[in-house]
């Protein structure tokens, strides 16, 4: 009898952990929007082969350069967030004149900035749009307009909570363009323009400014937008940081 028991425990106690699995994989689970946070590390060694495409040298120990004028990458994420950001960390190779970068995701320009023609170190923040995110990846295209090549150490694909220090301005606004700059944690970071409370339809560039430096900011933390088409008089047009905050000084109302 006592055999026979512990045999009916152990069938019980199987019965009960097969239930107990049965009503967590068939219990619904909350949707959210978080996603595993990833970073990946270049050069020849990184654990970025796994996400390079087309158009990359891995040559360099710590370094992968664009061996072409375009180069793409695909990001994995887990899903959609409104709060994806997107920090790289590089080198830019000397040039006799400066070169225009571009970043892409989902062929959707982010934002362009410029060499100094000098070879230098970078370090940017740029907000990933939602509507970016395909099949639980972002894809993303970095292009180069001109001599110099970026070269790529880390990239990190984060929530915008996990950096701090959020500041940026709105310095002018007319029908053509809006300015100011914009930084986080000591980078520039990229802005989004809304007219009316709709996402603008024009070019994001940054610009540097020897009044940044100044006042202790990175000095290539200047932006312009400019509009597609020129902005109706009274339209009302907000500035928002990588955090999803208006930058101060924002809206404004065009005249």
């Amino acid at each position: 009898m006592r055999w026979l028991g512990l045999g009916l425990l152990g069938i019980g106690g199987a019965a009960l952990g097969s239930f107990l699995v049965q009503v967590f994989l068939f219990t619904e689970q909350p949707e959210t929007n978080w996603y595993v946070e990833r970073r990946f590390d270049f050069g020849r060694y990184g654990s970025a082969n796994s996400i390079m495409g087309d158009g990359w040298n891995d040559d360099e120990e710590a370094v992968t350069w664009m061996s072409k004028a375009d180069a793409s990458l695909e990001v994995p994420v887990e899903k959609e967030s409104d709060r994806l950001i997107l920090i790289l960390r590089g080198k830019i190779s000397k040039s006799k004149e400066p070169t225009v970068f571009e970043l892409h995701a989902d062929k959707t320009l982010i934002q362009e900035w410029s060499s100094k023609g000098d070879a230098s170190s970078f370090e940017r923040i740029f907000k990933i749009p939602r509507a970016a995110t395909r099949a639980i990846a972002v894809p993303l295209r970095l292009r180069s307009r001109g001599e110099a090549r970026l070269g790529l150490t880390a990239l990190e694909l984060i929530e915008s909570n996990e950096v701090s220090g959020y500041k940026s301005t709105l310095d002018y606004c007319s029908r053509t363009d809006v300015q100011g700059w914009a930084a986080a944690d000591g980078m520039a970071s990229s802005v989004s323009v809304l007219i009316d409370d709709r996402p603008a339809q024009g070019r994001l560039s940054a610009v540097e400014r020897r009044d940044l430096v100044r006042a202790k900011l990175p000095g290539d933390a200047g932006f312009k937008f400019t509009f597609a088409e020129p902005v109706a008089p009274g339209s009302r047009i907000q500035v928002v940081q990588a955090n999803g905050r208006r930058a101060s000084r924002s809206p404004c109302t065009v005249k």
